[in-house]
C-alpha cells in the first residue's frame, strides 16, 4: 500500500519563476541652481596686507627676542668676568691690576646700567657694549687656558 499512496501522490510543483520587467527611465527635465559664483575667499589684495601684516609683526617679535638676547648674554658676560677677574678669581693673576681694576668698574657701571637706563636702550647699545669687553676678556681667557695647558704639553713632550 505504500507504492499505490506514492504513486497517487502529484510530485511537487516546482515554484512558478518570477519575471521582472526592466524600464530605462530617460529623464530630460532639467532645473536651475541657484549657485552664487562668487568666491568666498579673500581677495588678493586684501591677502596680501594681511600678508604684509603679519611679516611686520613677526618682525617686531624678532627685534624684541633679539634684544633679551643680547641683553642676556651681556649681563651674564659681565657677571662672569666680574666674577672670574675679582679677588681670588680664577682669572685674576692673568690681568694687569690697572687694567683689572679698570675693567672691574666698567663692568659694576655696565651692570647698574643694565637695570637702569639700559632698560629702553637699544640693542645696538648692547652690542657694543659687549664687544668692548670681549676685547679685554677674551685674551684674558685665553692667557689662562695657556697657561693652564702649557705644563700638561710640556709633560706629554
Amino acid at each position: 500500500m505504500k507504492q499505490e499512496e506514492q504513486k497517487q501522490q502529484p510530485a511537487p510543483a516546482e515554484a512558478p519563476k518570477q519575471e521582472f520587467e526592466i524600464r530605462k527611465k530617460n529623464k530630460k527635465a532639467t532645473s536651475a541652481l541657484n549657485v552664487d559664483p562668487q568666491s568666498y575667499a579673500l581677495p588678493q589684495q586684501a591677502r596680501d596686507n594681511f600678508f604684509n601684516q603679519e611679516k611686520t609683526w613677526f618682525s617686531e617679535d624678532k627685534n624684541i627676542l633679539d634684544f633679551k638676547a643680547i641683553k642676556n648674554e651681556l649681563e651674564s658676560y659681565s657677571y662672569d668676568m666680574k666674577n672670574n677677574i675679582d679677588s681670588y678669581g680664577p682669572l685674576e693673576k692673568f690681568i694687569e691690576q690697572g687694567a683689572r681694576d679698570q675693567f672691574l668698574k666698567r663692568l659694576t657701571e655696565t651692570i647698574d646700567w643694565i637695570y637702569g637706563e639700559g632698560q629702553t636702550a637699544p640693542a645696538e647699545q648692547y652690542r657694543t657694549r659687549l664687544s668692548e669687553f670681549k676685547l679685554i676678556g677674551i685674551p684674558v681667557k685665553n692667557r689662562q687656558r695657556f697657561h693652564e695647558e702649557i705644563p700638561i704639553y710640556f709633560e706629554q713632550f
